[in-house]
Parts: structure tokens; sequence; C-alpha cells
């Protein structure tokens, strides 16, 4: 009988991590920072308030927002994941 592949060994390498960023209007009168705090913890996610701005946040502030994203993704370090056997070369 053929063994059965482990799973520690046979994983494959390009698993993804989903990371969640909340930019939160501070003057939304509807969905309140309160609530999109709870909401970002839930979801395991960072947050971020944008004063003097509502729900629709691009509007208003989208330089701020890019600048914001731009500085959370350059704070990222990738990492390959301990199971995987890629060879730097192979990913290169």
């Amino acid at each position: 009988m053929p063994s059965r592949p482990n799973s520690r060994t046979t994983a494959p390498c390009s698993r993804r991590v989903l990371l969640i960023h909340f930019f939160w209007g501070l003057s939304d009168g509807v969905l309140v920072e309160v609530w999109g705090r709870k909401w970002a913890q839930q979801m395991n996610a960072s947050f971020e308030p944008i004063a003097d701005t509502g729900h629709f946040l691009l509007d208003s502030h989208g330089g701020q927002i890019t600048e914001a994203l731009l500085k959370q993704l350059g704070a990222l370090e990738v990492r390959r994941a301990p199971h995987c056997r890629t060879t730097r070369a192979a990913l290169e």
C-alpha cells in the first residue's frame, strides 16, 4: 500500500498571507470609529483613523491614504514559509 504524502514536506511554497489595513474616516456619521476598530480587531487588521473625513475617504484624502498605504507596504518583511524548500536561485 502506498504511503500518504506528508503534508510537512509536500506543502506548496506559494501560501499567501492576507494583510488587512483599515483607513477610517472619523467624521463618518454612520460607521463610527468604535465600530471600525471592533471590526478591524475581528479581522486581525491594522487600523488607521483619518480626521476630518467621512465615509468616502478617497474623495477628499486620496493623497494621504496613498502615502500611508505605501508606508505600510514598505514596512512589510517578505519571508519564506519554514516548510518551503525552494532555493533562492529558483526564486530569482
